[in-house]
């Protein structure tokens, strides 16, 4: 068996007294049998320079016949195993301690590569729980009442989506998020299905948070939905409903919940139950979203309607501006409305 080695490995055949007239020559049997006939004569020794170092023993003879010879080894061959050396005159076992040595520091650098990894992964593991602390994931303004009990815009995380919103902690105890707000007429809502499903506005003021990102909301616990509602003379109003969900991109968004809670407004949502999104570009059959200027989750037209065009007086014309019916009519626009959901 051969093994290549990284040393300059030599091996002598020897002591002579000289070399002889005319000069002997070596013979080197190697133990897988290969013969090197070796002319390198030097203070005393035949050397045989090697590149790769065979397990086993090397032999040496003297290949010449001549009275040289019989000078040197009285007619005997002259037979004899070779020591195995290095250019720094280590020795065969002294390379074996070598490697020995060298095995045992790859496996000490091992165990301290494990370690290190260890050792990182423990950091890793350290700087994110920092991380948490510093910057922590809430996946609902529920989470975040707990450490921060203002209203405001803060950052929410449902798996790998984050979603910027708006978080109510005033009404009926807090922890909402809030995803629809009119109140001024700012922002302009009769847009379509792309501005619908990516949101539109400010976060501060009046806003749509998008369709998206409310099935990434809800999609992975059940809400409660809270609608209020003020007039233009300064009634206020609001509707409640559990197991609030939106569906995906494949269903249009349909919306769907489990029963009214409740609430001074009446019940204007339950007649859309079930229903898809639908927006002036992307209409249904009754052309409801067009004629009411409103994206909604419209069936045949509508119950409620509160994406509708924004009137700066409560008088519009007939099922044309924002409705809650049970709460207005049809033939009076809200001033304020919000829609908004925590966790049940």
């Amino acid at each position: 068996m051969t093994s290549q080695t990284p040393w300059n490995v030599i091996l002598e055949c020897g002591q002579f007294t000289d070399r002889g007239q005319p000069p002997v020559i070596v013979d080197w049997t190697t133990p897988s049998g290969p013969v090197y006939t070796d002319f390198n004569y030097q203070g005393g020794y035949f050397l045989l320079p090697l590149q790769s170092v065979e397990t086993g023993n090397y032999t040496c003879s003297l290949s010449d016949q001549s009275t040289a010879k019989r000078c040197l080894a009285s007619d005997s061959p002259l037979l004899g195993e070779a020591t195995v050396y290095l250019h720094q005159n280590v020795n065969w076992t002294a390379m074996k301690a070598i490697q020995r040595e060298l095995i045992e520091r790859e496996d000490a650098l091992r165990r301290e590569n494990e370690e290190l990894k260890s050792k990182v992964q423990n950091l890793t593991q350290t700087l994110q729980q920092l991380e948490q602390v510093i910057n922590p994931q809430y996946s609902s303004c529920v989470d975040i009442q707990q450490h921060n009990s203002m209203s405001g815009v803060h950052k929410l995380f449902e798996g790998n989506v984050s979603v910027s919103v708006y978080c109510d902690q005033d009404t009926d105890g807090g922890g909402w998020t809030v995803f629809q707000r009119r109140y001024d007429g700012s922002v302009d809502f009769f847009l379509n299905w792309t501005e619908y499903t990516r949101g539109f506005g400010d976060l501060n003021g009046e806003f749509w948070l998008g369709l998206d990102s409310l099935h990434v909301l809800t999609s992975s616990r059940r809400h409660e939905l809270r609608v209020d509602l003020q007039a233009f003379d300064g009634t206020r109003g609001f509707a409640s409903y559990s197991g609030f969900i939106i569906g995906n991109s494949s269903t249009n968004y349909t919306i769907d919940f489990d029963d009214f809670l409740g609430g001074d407004a009446g019940d204007c949502l339950t007649y859309h139950k079930g229903r898809e999104f639908f927006t002036p570009d992307r209409d249904n059959d009754s052309g409801c979203a067009s004629y009411s200027h409103g994206a909604w989750w419209h069936g045949s037209c509508f119950y409620s309607n509160l994406n509708g065009i924004y009137r700066p007086t409560a008088t519009t014309p007939h099922a044309d501006g924002i409705m809650w019916i049970s709460f207005s009519g049809y033939d009076e626009s809200l001033k304020r409305t919000e829609m908004k959901i925590r966790p049940m």
